[in-house]
């Protein structure tokens, strides 16, 4: 969908990554444990996070890794229009501790 240039400084690097990957799969799982503990109205109220497969096809996700092990995500994915402008949503942000 996007071009993402690898960026690398300090020891830290973000760069496009595949979702169905085991680093990205372990950070979206983390991501949805901390999403259904601290908001579990969330899931009382159908709020589905969106699927690895779905980001894969219609999105972008960027690993940070720090000094090679993953640290942290973000992905965007576009959005219908707002106000009939193009729009991207952020999907999946996290930070390991």
């Amino acid at each position: 969908m996007m071009a993402v240039r690898a960026l690398k400084t300090s020891g830290v690097t973000l760069a496009e990554e595949d979702p169905r990957s085991a680093d990205g799969v372990a950070l979206f799982d983390e991501m949805s444990v901390f999403v259904m503990q601290t908001y579990p109205e969330d899931e009382e109220n159908g709020i589905v996070p969106t699927s690895t497969e779905e980001l894969a096809e219609h999105g972008v996700l960027v690993i940070a890794r720090v000094d090679g092990e993953a640290a942290g995500s973000g992905a965007l994915m576009a959005h219908d229009p707002v106000d009939g402008l193009a729009a991207l949503e952020v999907k999946r942000m996290l930070v390991r501790p």
